[in-house]
């Protein structure tokens, strides 16, 4: 999921549906709030892209939203962008008859993406992604994710299934700089 935005809850998914619709790039409109990372969205993005690089954690494909908001989480993260997936917004955004569609178009996408050996794809997202309907077979995890937060989604004989999830990016970071109780004398 994104790093952390504005809360504009009740106009969001309108200025997403605008952003996409017209391919504005929103951090240059007056409304870039709405959508478009908040400082500590930037840090925490950042902070991502450190613990990626300590976990060497390798990378064939960085795929967004269209959002600002995702955009940018990717781009501060990964520092790029190498597709651009309209159904990774979160589906509120979309006409409920339209949904659908668009969670098995995603899976398909999704599965298309070639890899390379021992390396992963990131999905630069929403939270809601998650539940486009078809797009994951197997849920192991509750969903929801609070801001930069992620879901491990493996691609196991052609069914997606999410086993983990790291509900904010400082859980994942926890994890991977784990110490010992080590007492020292400060004068």
């Amino acid at each position: 999921r994104h790093s952390e935005r504005e809360k504009w809850n009740s106009s969001v998914e309108g200025f997403d549906a605008f952003e996409l619709q017209n391919n504005f790039k929103a951090r240059d409109l007056s409304w870039y709030k709405a959508t478009c990372l908040t400082p500590k969205g930037i840090e925490e993005s950042k902070l991502i892209k450190e613990a990626f690089e300590y976990a060497q954690i390798k990378i064939s494909k960085v795929v967004s939203s269209p959002s600002c908001r995702a955009k940018e989480t990717a781009l501060y993260s990964f520092e790029r962008i190498d597709e651009i997936f309209t159904g990774l917004l979160h589906y509120t955004a979309f006409h409920p008859l339209d949904r659908k569609k668009i969670g098995y178009d995603l899976k398909k996408a999704v599965q298309s993406i070639k890899i390379k050996k021992d390396s992963n794809i990131i999905l630069s997202a929403h939270n809601k992604v998650i539940s486009h309907e078809g797009f994951i077979d197997e849920m192991n995890v509750d969903e929801g994710l609070s801001e930069s937060g992620f879901y491990i989604i493996e691609n196991i004989n052609g069914k997606l299934k999410v086993p983990f999830k790291f509900s904010q990016i400082k859980n994942f970071v926890i994890l991977l700089y784990r110490h010992d109780f080590q007492r020292k004398n400060y004068q």
